[in-house]
């Protein structure tokens, strides 16, 4: 699956760069997400991507930041949430 970034490029979907920045918006706020509750959220993540697009077609980073953002609410990571949100790097 490829990612639609904001500047027009696609590039393969790599969940590492999510998981960094989680870990970034986290520290922000002075939070530590364990690495189980990175698996959980990533696990969540590729799951929603592969009921709603097949593997070769295209989601945007608009559509993924969605997805991660409904997954930290309903995790009840409200505060990384909005952390996530105005970090700007995915």
């Amino acid at each position: 699956m490829k990612i639609l970034k904001r500047s027009g490029d696609l590039e393969e979907f790599n969940p590492e760069k999510i998981k960094v920045s989680l870990e970034n918006s986290a520290r922000d706020i002075e939070f530590v997400l364990t690495q189980s509750d990175l698996n959980i959220i990533l696990r969540d993540v590729k799951s929603i991507l592969n009921n709603i697009r097949k593997e070769d077609e295209n989601t945007s980073v608009y559509e993924l930041r969605g997805i991660v953002y409904s997954i930290l609410i309903k995790h009840n990571f409200n505060d990384i949430c909005k952390a996530f949100m105005f970090y700007k790097k995915l």
